[in-house]
């Protein structure tokens, strides 16, 4: 017992002389690319040495977004005064492509990037603009904040309280221990979070104002009657009728050939041993020793004073409740020691049985002893409580002279790893994918040529109506060229009040809202149609005219707050331009990011 002590205290010593050795080393990369955060590996990504937990931060971020509980309540909207800035840059589409995984495009392998450059540029901006970092009791409560739910489920504006069942649901989804999520957590709000919340509430106050011109059109078109028309071209062919040809199929394949790669995937089943199972032994081991267990919390306290300091970062004196948490960091410490013992014991039972043998004696004697197994498949980025249990699955083997058994500390338990079965990594073919290919290219045909001809359409009606023509005159001269456009009827509403009904009435709404009378709205593309919307005119009305009166204030607030809110896109996509990594974006980014 002494010399596994010693080797700890001396194995935490020379962490600490690798730390002090990064940290100066940190001192020296920061003009060119890097965040404050304290590190102990930095990983390169396109010729740039980044910290790779500022890396496990903005991927974090990225999966605690993706869920609903953090999507919706990922940014506190009274400290920012508009929920606006970070829950708007990731939109719904990429955050189902992101939920894909794998199965991505190198445009969209890009586009990812691109995010997670954005969190980690902005943090290096936010922290060279002095930005104070957060503490522990500001994580904690932000953490608390976005798990929680309305005491009255019928009433919305009551107090808000933590919500167990939502915060379980989440670490199961994620794959990690209350213990391993919450301090991942807390260091991701202090790098990433925090800073960019302080960014832009400091930006968003020094802008935010709108002209009197700008009020007044956002008005009428909120509550002025609007009356509009959609420009339609379709293109009806049979993908399946277009030639392509064998270059664009090969070309497709190149790009898309990371969609069609799947790496290699390890079934395992494993078992969960709390460490709450042999604390009471492990509280006696220790009291039993020279001292017994109040020696060894002082000797815990000294090694790692680090842990015992309060949020504005003072040391906490050696006495009542620090005393009482060295010694169950001990506790714990010694009940890991004696689980593991445990465990390796039974490791070593099952290796000396056959394969056949070991696998029904883990499913029955192993579970009944140490509770229930779990299955998972996982790849070397994903799956799996914790990245170190993926590493350990990959260092273990099937073939003969590696233990198909083996085991990894967890934060408040040890697994009890089984290795079931092994799935190579594989790389599809350009023949085993060219049916899809083949399909794509057609599409792609049909969507550039729908292009070109809206285009031409949207450029003819323009100049038609420049030249004094109505929209009927415009359509009936493009008509009489090009019989596959259609023009629908036109549709009256009210922004604020009415859900208009009719042919591409959803369009329609949408795209209005930021066009003046005799104004064409951007074409909105889609496989086989290009819409375009056409304001005809708005008037006004009495009801109009006191709304508008009434609501006016409310209206010049949000104005100023959707101002902000571009100003401060601007200044993320900025930040990018100010601290890029050099050469450009690399693939290998997602997969070095993991945890």
């Amino acid at each position: 017992m002494f010399i596994y002590r010693f080797s700890k205290l001396i194995k935490s010593k020379l962490i600490w002389c690798f730390l002090i050795f990064l940290m100066a080393f940190a001192f020296v990369f920061a003009d060119a690319c890097s965040s404050a955060t304290t590190t102990n590996e930095t990983v390169t990504i396109a010729d740039v040495e980044i910290d790779r937990d500022v890396l496990a931060d903005a991927d974090l971020y990225l999966r605690l977004v993706d869920s609903n509980v953090g999507f919706n309540t990922a940014f506190n909207p009274n400290f920012l005064r508009t929920n606006m800035a970070m829950p708007n840059f990731f939109d719904w589409a990429f955050l189902n492509m992101a939920s894909r995984g794998e199965d991505l495009t190198d445009e969209e392998t890009a586009l990812i990037q691109r995010r997670y450059w954005s969190l980690i540029a902005t943090a290096v901006a936010a922290e060279r603009m002095g930005l104070a970092p957060a503490t522990n009791k500001a994580a904690t409560a932000y953490l608390e904040k976005i798990y929680a739910d309305p005491s009255n489920p019928e009433d919305p504006q009551s107090e808000r309280v933590f919500n167990a069942e939502a915060y379980a649901a989440d670490l199961e989804k994620m794959g990690l221990s209350a213990g391993e999520h919450d301090l991942r957590f807390k260091r991701m709000y202090t790098n990433i979070v925090y800073p960019v919340e302080l960014a832009t509430h400091a930006i968003s106050y020094t802008t935010g104002w709108v002209s009197p011109m700008e009020l007044d059109f956002y008005l009428s078109t909120a509550y002025d009657t609007t009356v509009a028309r959609a420009v339609v071209v379709k293109d009806t062919r049979d993908a399946k009728t277009i030639e392509v040809k064998e270059e664009a199929i090969v070309e497709w394949y190149e790009k898309n050939k990371r969609s069609h790669f799947h790496p290699e995937k390890r079934a395992i089943e494993y078992v969960a041993v709390p460490v709450t199972n042999f604390m009471e032994a492990a509280k006696a081991k220790c009291g039993a020793e020279e001292g017994g267990i109040e020696v060894l919390a002082l000797e815990y306290y000294e090694r790692n004073r680090d842990e015992f300091k309060d949020d504005k970062g003072e040391q906490l004196q050696y006495e009542g409740d620090v005393v009482q948490q060295a010694i169950n960091k001990v506790a714990t410490e010694e009940a890991v020691v004696l689980a593991c013992e445990a465990l390796n014991e039974t490791i070593t039972q099952l290796s000396t049985l056959a394969p056949e043998e070991a696998a029904k004696v883990f499913a029955t004697e192993v579970v009944a002893t140490y509770g229930a197994a779990k299955t998972e498949t996982i790849t070397k980025t994903t799956g799996a409580p914790s990245s170190e249990m993926r590493n350990k699955v990959f260092e273990m083997g099937l073939e003969e002279g590696l233990m198909a058994f083996d085991l990894c500390e967890g934060d408040d338990c040890v697994y009890l790893i089984h290795l079931t079965g092994i799935t190579p990594e594989t790389q599809k073919t350009l023949e085993e994918v060219r049916t899809i290919a083949k399909e794509a290219c057609q599409k792609a045909i049909i969507a550039d040529e729908l292009k070109v001809k809206s285009d031409n359409v949207l450029t003819a009606m323009k100049e038609s109506i420049a030249a004094g023509k109505t929209i009927q005159e415009a359509y009936d001269a493009v008509k009489a060229s090009m019989p596959e456009i259609t023009l629908t009827e036109p549709i009256e509403f009210v922004f604020s009040k009415d859900t208009p009904t009719g042919d591409y009435a959803t369009d329609i709404k949408n795209a209005s809202i930021t066009l003046a009378p005799n104004q064409f709205a951007t074409t909105n593309y889609k496989p086989t149609e290009a819409i375009t919307v056409y304001v005809e005119k708005r008037y006004e009305s009495t009801s109009s005219k006191l709304d508008k009166a009434t609501n006016r204030q409310a209206v010049a607030a949000d104005l100023a707050s959707g101002s902000a809110e571009i100003f401060v896109r601007q200044w993320i996509d900025a930040n990018l331009d100010a601290y890029p990594p050099k050469n450009g974006l690399d693939q290998n980014l997602l997969t070095n990011s993991a945890e």
